[in-house]
């Protein structure tokens, strides 16, 4: 959600996929920033100072790479 909602908003926006898909990656991005809160990611990286940057979450960054693959496919033929 972190990537999709941004995603779909850019898009909404003004109907600019570039914007979705800049937007996309800004939510990706920002959660390198979030405090893992359930799961595995709660103790991987435990110990760390928090000065540490953690890793994006793994599905937020997959959505991501998706979404930019369907822009790199969209933008081939031009």
């Amino acid at each position: 959600m972190d990537t999709l909602i941004p995603f779909a908003e850019g898009l909404a926006a003004n109907g600019s996929f570039d914007e979705g898909v800049a937007a996309a990656v800004a939510g990706a991005q920002k959660t390198k920033n979030l405090r893992p809160r359930l799961g595995r990611a709660t103790y991987v990286g435990a110990g760390q100072d928090e000065s540490h940057d953690l890793p994006p979450d793994p599905g937020a960054w997959g959505a991501m790479v998706v979404i930019q693959g369907l822009q790199a496919g969209l933008n081939c033929g031009t």
